[in-house]
């Protein structure tokens, strides 16, 4: 059992569209801001520096307000969830991911505690000959038990 808990960071991008993005983006969202190629790599060494156990980056997009234009922003995002067993200790990752990628805020949800279900190789392999031998007999065979 681990005393961590999962937290998830969504940073949005700061590059307004370019031949540098990490996807073309079609011609009806050119006014949507993307990752550059650069900032997907920044993201990712900065994360794995902090997090070398691991972590898991997702691909979405998102909206904000600017008030100045008086409309709202789409943009392409990342949601970044990594394994902590304080909150405390992501406060060198998240500051230095808000000065590489220029941003004034990045939104941080603790999502709750780590937890692992790990298999059994022994029963899945009699649970995968148990399949095997239903598809090619067509007999039905007393369904396995498993157990989390």
């Amino acid at each position: 059992m681990t005393d961590k808990k999962c937290y998830s960071l969504t940073i949005g991008s700061r590059n307004l569209s370019d031949s540098t993005t990490a996807q073309p983006e079609p011609k009806a969202n050119l006014s949507s801001r993307k990752f550059s190629l650069r900032d997907e790599r920044t993201i990712r060494k900065i994360t794995a520096r902090y997090f070398p156990e691991g972590s898991t980056i997702l691909e979405a997009s998102g909206s904000w307000f600017d008030q100045s234009e008086g409309r709202f922003i789409r943009e392409q995002s990342r949601q970044i969830l990594v394994c902590a067993e304080k909150r405390e200790q992501l406060k060198g990752w998240y500051n230095e991911l808000c000065y590489a990628m220029q941003q004034k805020s990045l939104m941080l949800v603790e999502l709750g505690p780590v937890g692992f279900i790990n298999s059994d190789p022994p029963k899945l392999v009699a649970i995968q000959d148990q399949v095997k031998a239903t598809k090619t007999t067509g007999t039905q065979k007393q369904k396995p038990k498993t157990t989390i």
